[in-house]
């Protein structure tokens, strides 16, 4: 199970790690006052931002996991590091999670974790979350057995797999 680092009451941090475990990034959650959101990121050095790695190079979120999985297993993927670690959290599925946001793809390199497995997508309640999700299913093609898309029909507007009340 991944835990998410608290540096104050208002980040949360989640530590981006490959499939080998290596720290490859920390993405770093800020809520403000206003209910905004920011997001930034740090090397593991410290330096803030990923000195010209793209975001659909890194790993998904949760990728340190998956040696250790059933092929047989049916794996989640949703979009963000928030949807994810509510869901791992659970036990109920094995559970990664997108880290570049939904305007962008992950790339083959990080979809390549997911070989031989049967996948299911679960996007955001939005359109572009679902674009997200219809992206990576075209990229599976060729590297997962099964891809399969959740549809959430009650879910709210915007609403993720950290708000299902099967999650909560």
């Amino acid at each position: 199970m991944i835990v998410p680092q608290a540096d104050d009451q208002r980040n949360t941090i989640y530590r981006i790690k490959d499939a080998a475990g290596r720290h490859i990034a920390d993405h770093v959650r800020e809520e403000k006052p206003d209910g905004d959101k920011v997001y930034r990121w740090r090397l593991p050095d410290g330096t803030w931002g990923l000195n010209g790695t793209k975001l659909s190079a890194l790993p998904l979120y949760g990728a340190e996991q998956v040696a250790a999985w059933n092929p047989d297993d049916l794996v989640v993927v949703v979009e963000g590091e928030k949807a994810q670690a509510a869901m791992d959290r659970t036990d109920y599925f094995n559970v990664l999670g997108t880290v570049c946001g939904a305007s962008t793809t992950p790339g083959l390199g990080a979809l390549e974790i997911l070989r031989s497995f049967r996948v299911c997508l679960w996007p955001d309640n939005d359109d572009a979350g679902r674009t997200h999700m219809e992206r990576i299913a075209e990229d599976l093609d060729g590297i997962a057995d099964e891809v399969l898309i959740y549809t959430w029909d009650e879910a709210p507007e915007k609403g993720d797999a950290a708000d299902h009340p099967a999650i909560q």
